[in-house]
């Protein structure tokens, strides 16, 4: 790969964009810098190269330990003071570890970058890890491990299962986050020496991208990473104890078994196989791979395995790919007595993509999806930087703006080769998770390896479809990936009106060649009762399953071959459909769109299968410790209401539910009356409301629909309280109240309680995380709508520390109903609330998404600057009031979720239950 770095301390623009520069300062730090001006706002992200696979034995898990703990001190920071310097500078803080490079990453409004990039230099070059702080986050680490072992689907327990048992001696077979007793016990010296090691400046890369001055920024960046005393110190700090080129996992000779119990509702299965490394150069036919089975409705295990044959609920393709290896790991979720035949048609699918690759119009798509992606990540400076940093860190700079065109020059012949070297039995890991008591024998699950060997060395059935490798694709118009300096557009929403009625509400922005929309009405659960719970979600997720002779499957095979994504949305007080397209090809899309709306078909069997998912997906919940604890605590709270119930309905109110219900429900809320459109991005005003009139032109002109009146939510009399017996290592704790009544209520002085109290900066945090290491997560949520909405407080905790973290979230909750905020942590809660709104409007999709919730409450679509002045005027009295109001620690509900009561653990006495 060409190196677009020059070693002599100066800023080079790059050619791979216009906008972009490069410069590589004394010590040998790269640095990235890429002009983005549409919204001032501006992001410093350091990419440091190292992982879990770098390193040494005895300190697995310490390269996630030293993330966290560069944010606990410096010689110049106590801990705390970082989130608190980035809340008050409107910022957002994040950071993660993953197998080959750790990522550190602060958004702030452009005007605060220096702010961002001190805080990265001195954390990442300066931290003392003060041993009191060191000893207080292990327990933290420690909390964090458990409460993803709760977990069973994606990165949950059975990932980390899988790759121990797929790799023997790669370092992929180590977790991320490490063992307990590792984190627990490992010394202090060891772990310094290691931060050392990998924390130099020739081993890390700084990324800037926003409304910012090049030069100007880079003078920053070495002013904040490069002062004298840090260069002697890298200079003196040699000593390399990351391990410099970790061992490649050999072939193995045959498939290999994990089978697990637990208590859980459903079967998990992962298929993991060793993926290709960057030094393969595979990367592009491995995106087609992932595409053409796993990406959006016409991909062939949706296809095949969910909607046709319907073996499994849910499922997820996920890679990992480092300089060495890889890995690509298909997760299925399904019931016990489906699991046999879902891992049969699984790897019957591959073994036909081994033999006959894929179909031209599959690469198509892949081309079409594939830059798709990378314009839509074009649209925040997160995604930009995420995408710099990444291809830099993997030395590919270049893919990062060439990636899309690789992809479209893979062939079938390509894919084809790819997937008999990986998909085989001999390279397969399989792990079973299982609930308690499940008869394996009576579903014919396999136990041991040599029982999962016939079930997986299967033939592809049929001929499939065969293509030529140099078959000539339909090109159609052609996608240009965008690049260089772009102009702010500050165009706010204006109104108009199709010819039949239809609310448009629409904002041109030409930056990127992309728009998203919305299409809402009224309604959502909000008019359902315990008998007919679920009508609106079930009624969606069929709408856009077929309309008139075309099929699903035909309807989104058109959808995403046009770069389009179409996908149902229900809210608790309205339901619609998302909408996002290429500007280039947009005609057709919006054709299908169309019929979607006015005449979907409502198929039997698409009925049949939506309800049967609904149903899986309420048993799937109970699996998610916090998505049960909420469960039960809306029952609690809301009683026989429509917010009370799972919006995709319940048990007893599924099966009532049939075709005629879902055709009566459509014809009353998808009327011209009713129908609102709110679309952002660029298009031709003209252009879009000519041809939306004559795509909705039969839409039945209905009567406007009047708000839903759903009512209020229960009152707590005492202590009411739940608690769920679970064998699962973290405790999940939610307390709360009902909320405000209306939208609009107390809106500012209610968005400013909840930022004093959530994210790093917060009280919880800080009193629960910082000060007790009681917990790895904690914060408040809060809903509003036409209906009573909820203010909830929540903790995961280990069990012995259940009741501990709860008094602590009662008390720090008490606290602001009767203590003023003091004024400093006021004004930092109210600069990171007015920093995050501004973030949160960087692409098309948050703006229709907030432009339509607002035009569904009756506010302007253009809100936000009324919003911004309401929170410059709201005081602290207004906040400590709302919270009085809101919060009565002695009334209240309250869920808890854990293993079985012991001694130390449970509900305090006197509470009902």
């Amino acid at each position: 790969m060409p190196s677009f770095f020059t070693p002599d301390g100066r800023l080079h623009p790059c050619n791979l964009s216009p906008g972009l520069f490069t410069a590589q300062l004394p010590g040998g730090l790269k640095v990235l810098i890429k002009e983005d001006h549409r919204t001032p706002v501006a992001v410093c992200n350091v990419w440091v190269r190292v992982g879990s696979n770098r390193e040494p034995e005895k300190l697995q898990g310490w390269s996630h330990g030293i993330e966290h703990m560069l944010f606990k001190g410096t010689p110049t920071r106590d801990e705390g003071d970082f989130a608190r310097e980035v809340a008050s500078a409107g910022g957002s803080t994040n950071a993660g570890t993953g197998y080959e490079t750790t990522n550190y990453h602060i958004t702030v409004p452009s005007e605060n970058l220096p702010v961002a990039v001190d805080i990265l230099g001195d954390a990442l070059l300066s931290s003392v890890f003060d041993p009191d702080s060191l000893d207080a986050e292990r327990k933290v680490l420690v909390h964090e491990n458990h409460m993803y072992d709760d977990i069973p689907f994606g990165f949950g327990v059975t990932w980390r299962w899988g790759l121990e048992l797929a790799f023997d001696e790669s370092p992929y077979r180590n977790p991320i986050g490490g063992q307990d007793q590792n984190l627990l016990e490992r010394d202090r010296d060891d772990i310094l020496a290691f931060y050392r090691s990998a924390y130099r400046l020739d081993n890390m890369t700084v990324v800037v991208v926003g409304d910012v001055d090049p030069e100007a920024t880079l003078s920053l960046v070495a002013g904040k990473f490069l002062p004298p005393a840090r260069l002697e110190k890298a200079a003196a700090s040699a000593e390399v104890t990351m391990v410099p080129e970790p061992p490649v996992e050999p072939p193995h000779t045959g498939c290999r078994l994990r089978v697990e119990t637990g208590d859980i509702k459903r079967a998990y299965c992962k298929l993991i196989f060793p993926g290709p490394g960057e030094r393969d150069d595979l990367r592009p036919v491995l995106s087609v791979v992932r595409r053409v089975l796993s990406d959006g409705r016409s991909c062939r295990l949706y296809r095949r395995i969910q909607e046709e044959l319907k073996l499994v609920d849910d499922f997820m393709v996920m890679t990992e790919t480092g300089p060495r290896e890889g890995v690509v790991i298909i997760d299925l979720e399904t019931h016990p007595q489906r699991l046999a035949q879902a891992i049969r048609a699984t790897m019957g699918i591959l073994a036909e993509l081994g033999r006959d690759g894929c179909t031209p119009r599959e690469l198509d798509r892949a081309r079409i999806r594939a830059a798709r992606s990378f314009i839509f990540g074009e649209e925040t400076v997160q995604g930009q930087a995420s995408t710099l940093g990444y291809h830099e860190a993997i030395d590919d700079l270049e893919g990062a703006f060439k990636f899309p065109e690789r992809v479209a020059g893979v062939t079938s012949a390509a894919v084809a080769e790819f997937c008999r070297r990986i998909f085989t039995p001999e390279n397969l890991s399989c792990v079973i998770y299982l609930p308690e008591g499940t008869s394996c024998e009576d579903h014919g699950i396999p136990l041991e390896a040599r029982d999962l060997d016939p079930l997986v060395r299967v033939a592809p059935e049929g001929k499939g479809a065969v293509a030529s490798p140099q078959a000539a694709r339909d090109e159609g118009p052609a996608i240009i990936v965008p690049g260089g300096v772009k102009s702010a557009n500050d165009t706010p929403f204006a109104f108009s009106r199709l010819d039949n009625g239809v609310s448009l509400c629409f904002r041109q922005d030409a930056a990127l060649p992309i728009l998203a929309m919305t299409l809402t009405v009224k309604g959502g659960a909000t008019a359902e009762t315990a008998t007919n719970a679920g009508l609106s979600t079930l009624t969606q997720m069929v709408q856009v399953k077929g309309t008139g002779d075309l099929s699903s499957e035909a309807v989104h095979e058109a959808l995403e071959g046009e770069g389009a994504s179409l996908s149902p949305r229900t809210e608790r007080d309205f339901t619609g459909i998302a909408f996002s397209a290429l500007s280039r090809r947009l005609d057709s899309a919006l054709d299908l769109m169309g019929r979607l709306v006015v005449a979907p078909s409502f198929p039997q069997d698409e009925i049949d299968q939506e309800r049967r998912l609904a149903q899986e997906q309420l048993t799937a919940l109970q699996d998610s410790p916090f998505q049960a604890a909420a469960v039960e605590f809306r029952k609690l709270l809301y009683g026989d209401h429509p917010y009370g119930r799972p919006l995709v309905g319940t048990t007893e109110s599924l099966p009532n539910l049939q075709r005629d219900h879902l055709l009566a429900y459509h014809h009353q809320a998808w009327t011209a009356a009713n129908l609102q459109i709110v679309v952002s991005g660029d298009f031709s005003a003209d252009h879009l409301r000519e041809r939306l009139s004559e795509v909705l032109a039969d839409l039945p002109a209905g009567t406007p629909r009047p708000d839903p009146q759903p009512g209020e939510a229960q009152q707590p009399h005492g202590v009411v309280t739940r608690r769920l017996a679970r064998d699962q290592n973290q405790s999940v704790v939610l307390v709360g109240w009902p909320g405000v009544k209306h939208p609009d209520e107390d809106r500012p002085p209610l968005l400013l309680l909840k930022e004093v109290l959530n994210g790093q900066a917060g009280r919880l945090f800080e009193a629960l995380r910082n000060r007790r290491s009681l917990c790895y997560n904690t914060g408040t949520l809060s809903t509003a709508g036409f209906g009573q909405g909820i203010f909830m407080g929540y903790v995961l905790t280990a069990p012995e520390s259940e009741n501990d973290a709860r008094d602590a979230l009662l008390a720090e909750l008490a606290t602001m109903g009767t203590t003023l905020v003091e004024t400093e942590e006021f004004e930092r809660a109210r600069a990171k609330l007015l920093g995050n709104l501004l973030l949160a409007s960087q692409s098309n999709s948050a703006r229709v998404m907030r432009a339509g919730q607002d035009l569904m409450f009756g506010r302007d679509p253009n809100d936000l600057p009324r919003l911004v002045e309401a929170i410059r005027t709201t005081d602290a009295d207004q906040v400590r009031a709302v919270a009085a109001r809101i919060i009565t620690p002695d009334h209240r509900f309250q869920v808890a979720i854990g293993p079985a009561i012991g001694p130390e653990i449970g509900p305090e006495k006197g509470t009902q239950s």
